[in-house]
């Protein structure tokens, strides 16, 4: 039967286990921003050429003290991609919240610092 002796070192302690219970969102949500920072690094490109006779967007840029419309647009999605990192963070956090409270978590957060050590390594 499966059980302490047979689990990963991973799942000794507590950033082991948020890793084990985070993996899947985590690997989905760096995947995503992935695909997403290589759409607007081609939409950034597409930007300079879709407003470059705007002279009003131009100033709007120039005024934020970026240098071309492509260097603005990059800044605009940087500000976007920091939300969703941030949304992950936040996502993260209440689920880890959520195990606490319902007491699935306290088998590893209730262990002594060194649990499993022996005399030796102490």
């Amino acid at each position: 039967m499966p059980g302490r002796e047979q689990a990963s070192p991973l799942l000794s302690g507590p950033l082991g286990l948020a890793f084990r219970l985070q993996r899947s969102s985590l690997i989905s949500w760096v995947v995503c921003l992935g695909l997403f920072g290589i759409f607007l690094g081609g939409l950034g490109q597409e930007a300079q050429t879709f407003f470059a006779d705007n002279p009003q967007l131009e100033e709007f840029y120039a005024q934020a003290g970026a240098g071309s419309i492509s260097d603005g647009t990059y800044v605009i999605f940087l500000r976007l991609v920091a939300i969703l990192v941030a949304a992950f963070g936040i996502i993260t956090m209440s689920r880890m919240r959520n195990e606490e409270q319902s007491g699935r978590v306290e088998a590893v957060l209730g262990q002594p610092p060194l649990a499993g050590a022996t005399p030796a390594a102490i």
